[in-house]
């Protein structure tokens, strides 16, 4: 038996997969961060991951609002917007 997922399921799933690189630059971000215990009370190492961190979810926010603005029909989009206008 083949068992597939919904149309929504399978739109989740593209924009999930296109997040793949965003993803990585996060990951790397919080590697640098548990990598470096004696610099964690240090402002500036802070401050310049959180500069780093900010341009990554502006790179989330794009993708997620240009998906939103490639499926205006899909209910995914309405909880995509949803989310994105909470944060």
């Amino acid at each position: 038996a083949v068992v597939t997922g919904s149309k929504t399921n399978d739109l989740n799933n593209e924009f999930q997969h296109s997040l793949s690189s965003i993803q990585m630059k996060a990951q790397n971000i919080q590697r640098i961060f548990a990598a470096a215990p004696e610099r964690q009370n240090d402002q500036v190492f802070i401050d310049s991951l959180n500069i780093q961190f900010e341009k990554i979810q502006s790179e989330y926010n794009n993708a997620a609002l240009g998906f939103i603005l490639n499926h205006r029909e899909e209910i995914l989009s309405i909880f995509m917007l949803q989310s994105q206008l909470n944060n």
